[in-house]
């Protein structure tokens, strides 16, 4: 059996290092994605019980990665709640903005843009809602006949 030599060994080193600090970056990037899936829900529920200040603080500190769209769909769900429409059409924008695939954002907004007056709007942003899941229940205000 051959011995390795000085630079095989080196080489081996490196790698295992390389290999070592790759798995450092996974484990930290999914101890971060704990952390904002925590973070998450505790804006969830802060929201729920109408702790609506601390449900947008914690919404507002998570401004990256998957858990984003899911911050700003909570904070327009605040929004909402607080009657503050304008504000809850940005929030879901944002969030559609983030994960354009976001069927329950995008029939959100449709009902904002419905409420704030804009119904041409929010029969498209409903279209796009219902393409992405069409399992979806349709809301009886968008199958209604058009502008009565």
């Amino acid at each position: 059996m051959h011995e390795p030599s000085t630079t095989e060994r080196s080489r081996q080193r490196w790698a295992a290092m390389a290999i070592a600090a790759l798995c450092a970056l996974v484990a930290l990037s999914l101890y971060d994605r704990r952390a904002d899936e925590r973070t998450l829900r505790a804006a969830n529920e802060a929201g729920a019980a109408g702790d609506y200040r601390e449900a947008l603080r914690l919404a507002r500190t998570l401004t990256e990665g998957t858990t984003a769209a899911d911050a700003r769909y909570v904070e327009a769900q605040v929004r909402l709640r607080q009657s503050r429409f304008a504000e809850a059409r940005t929030a879901l924008e944002a969030a559609i903005r983030e994960r354009p695939s976001d069927w329950r954002a995008r029939r959100d907004l449709a009902g904002v843009l419905l409420f704030l007056g804009d119904r041409s709007a929010a029969r498209r942003e409903y279209a796009r809602a219902l393409a992405q899941n069409p399992r979806q229940e349709p809301l009886p205000v968008f199958t209604e006949p058009r502008d009565r």
